[in-house]
C-alpha cells in the first residue's frame, strides 16, 4: 500500500472551507437564521462545489477505461467518472429521500384521518352522555322533562 500523498496548498484550503461551510450550515439550523442568510450560504456553498470540480478537473486528468456491463467506453478524463458518481448518489439519494417523503405524507394523511373520526365519536359520546343526563333526571324526578327533538342539539 502506498503512502498518501501530501496535501499541497489548494487541498488544505478546500478542507478549511468545507468545515467552515459546516459550521455555517450548524449555526443556520440551530439559530433559524433568516432566509437571505441561507440563500447567501448556498451561494456559497455552489461556490466551493464549484472549486471543487475544478480542482478536480485539474488534477485527474487521466484517461481510463470505463466498463459497463457490455459497454466499454475507453478515454474518459478520471474526473468526469468522479463528478458522474457524485451527481448519480446524489440522485438516488434524492430519489429516496422523495419516497420516503411520499410514505410520511400518507401515513400522517391516516393519522390525521384517524384524530377526525376520534373526534367526531368523542362529539356523538357527548351528545349520547347528555340525552341519557336528561333521561335520568327525569327518571328520577318521575316527571316529563322535555327531550330535545334537535338530533344535534346538547
Amino acid at each position: 500500500m502506498a503512502p498518501p500523498e501530501s496535501l499541497d496548498g489548494v487541498g488544505v484550503f478546500m478542507i478549511v472551507v468545507i468545515l467552515y461551510i459546516v459550521q455555517l450550515s450548524v449555526l443556520l439550523v440551530k439559530y433559524h437564521l433568516s432566509v437571505y442568510t441561507a440563500n447567501m450560504l448556498i451561494l456559497i456553498l455552489f461556490l466551493i462545489i464549484g472549486s471543487v470540480m475544478v480542482y478536480l478537473a485539474q488534477n485527474n486528468l487521466v484517461a481510463v477505461t470505463l466498463h459497463l456491463g457490455t459497454y466499454v467506453f475507453p478515454g474518459i478524463p478520471l474526473f468526469y467518472i468522479i463528478i458522474g458518481s457524485l451527481l448519480t448518489g446524489l440522485g438516488l439519494a434524492y430519489l429516496v429521500f422523495i419516497v420516503n417523503s411520499i410514505f410520511t405524507g400518507l401515513t400522517m394523511h391516516r393519522k390525521d384521518n384517524k384524530i377526525k373520526q376520534g373526534k367526531s365519536d368523542i362529539v356523538d359520546l357527548t351528545k349520547r352522555i347528555h340525552q341519557l343526563e336528561l333521561e335520568n333526571e327525569r327518571l328520577k324526578n318521575n316527571t316529563t322533562v322535555a327531550v330535545p327533538q334537535d338530533a344535534n342539539a346538547l
